[in-house]
């Protein structure tokens, strides 16, 4: 078949040749008669339509930049370490609890002083303790109130 010129009505009524400049609008369905529209370029503006290599094109770039992104996650999640924080204690102290670094919930840790019971008398009738210690030169007077006896 031959490249044929398209005649269109002008406002007027009149018939003229379709030009190159001229904009074509289609009122109705348009039947290509299972044929295809070729020769579309790459989009350059947002109402652009776009030809079927410019999407396959993006979808790959698309792709490549998720599977990066999975493989930096990856990476990142294999270098976190599960580092344990240690407690000590001293002075008959006992400590209790544990915590990995990179754990999701919280933890709790208790420390556990020593049982003075053994160590002192019954509290007088207000439950207070109270202990003189003598150290170089300095005397220390501290209150111990409330506990268990």
């Amino acid at each position: 078949m031959a490249n044929r010129k398209i005649t269109v009505l002008n406002p007027t009524g009149y018939q003229e040749l379709f030009q190159s400049g001229d904009v074509l609008v289609l009122d109705g369905s348009v039947d290509l008669q299972s044929n295809g529209i070729t020769g579309i370029p790459d989009p350059t503006q947002n109402l652009d339509c776009s030809n079927k290599k410019y999407v396959d094109d993006t979808k790959a770039l698309l792709d490549s930049d998720i599977a990066t992104i999975n493989t930096n996650i990856t990476n990142l999640t294999n270098s976190i370490g599960n580092g344990t924080i240690s407690f000590s204690a001293s002075q008959n102290m006992t400590v209790s609890g544990s915590l990995t670094t990179n754990q999701a919930g919280n933890s709790t840790i208790t420390l556990t002083g020593p049982d003075l019971t053994n160590l002192l008398p019954k509290p007088s009738a207000d439950g207070v303790y109270v202990v003189n210690k003598t150290g170089v030169n300095v005397t220390y007077v501290e209150v111990i109130d409330g506990g268990s006896y």
